[in-house]
Order: C-alpha cells, then structure tokens, then sequence
C-alpha cells in the first residue's frame, strides 16, 4: 500500500512538471474605443504573471511593459501555460480611462478600479469579462470624459 501511494505520488509530481514544460500560450487582445468600438492604437500595457502551486510554490513574472497597441488595437502577450498561472494587466491609454485585467484560462475580466495597483491586485466592481471574437479578447476602454459610468461595459 505504501508503495502505492508512493507512484501516485511520483507520478503527480511527473505530471506537474511536464505540465511546466509545454510551450507558451498566447493570449490576443483587442483594444476598441468602448463607444466606437474602433481600434485603439498606442494603448500602453502593463503585464504581471503569477503561479500559485502546492507542489511548485508560487512564483512570479515580474511587471512587464508590453509593446504598444498597433492601427488594429491588437496586443500579444506570451503566457506561461497551465491552470497555476494567472495574470493581470493594466492597459492606458491618453484620453481614455485606466483598464485593469485578471487573466485565468479561458477569461479575462475588467474593472475600472483596484483595492491596490502595486503587486497582486483585486478587480472591484463593476467587473465584467471580456467577449472573444476571432480568438481575441475584446477590451473596451472609455473615454475620460464620459457622461456614464457603464459606459465602457460591453
């Protein structure tokens, strides 16, 4: 019994590190003026990657300044694979409002405003996640100057 217990054990902790190992997984986003819906170019992004595992520990990639959206509001980012890693990102722009993100496989959420900017931040709400199309996360960034606060929801 005791060796039983023992491979599955092993064989966990195998599987956890091939699990490490798989390539990167890139992640499309869209930036669109969240009344045009028009692309955005020159949206500044700010990307942090953190793991939180039991048998790996937890860990991070430190904030990274990603390049600038291009005509087409789109912006890449190279993530590391695997449920154990989750991200967040802080997109600006000059005349639109600040946009937070907390990427997990398979979503993105946004909010206009976070309990703390620095390190592991958390969204408040409003919180909305972000629509797919044509395998990019849609991002909807409003203007300073709007008249509502929804407006920048999808």
């Amino acid at each position: 019994m005791k060796r039983f217990f023992t491979l599955v054990f092993l064989l966990g902790i195998f599987s956890s590190s091939l699990i490490g190992c798989a390539h990167n997984r890139q992640i499309c986003i869209k930036v669109v003026d969240a009344q045009t819906r028009t692309p955005l170019a020159g949206v500044q992004t700010t990307w942090r990657q953190d793991r939180s595992d039991l048998f790996r520990g937890s860990a991070h990639i430190a904030p990274t300044n990603l390049p600038p959206s291009g005509p087409d509001g789109i912006i890449r980012v190279e993530a590391q694979p695997g449920v154990t890693w989750k991200g967040s990102f802080i997109f600006s722009c000059p005349g639109c409002q600040k946009l937070y993100g907390f990427y997990a496989p398979k979503y993105l959420n946004l909010a206009e405003t976070v309990d703390d900017e620095d390190g592991d931040f958390v969204l408040e709400q409003p919180i909305v996640s972000a629509a797919v199309t044509n395998g990019c996360f849609i991002v909807p960034m409003a203007k300073k100057n709007r008249t509502h606060s929804s407006e920048w929801l999808p």
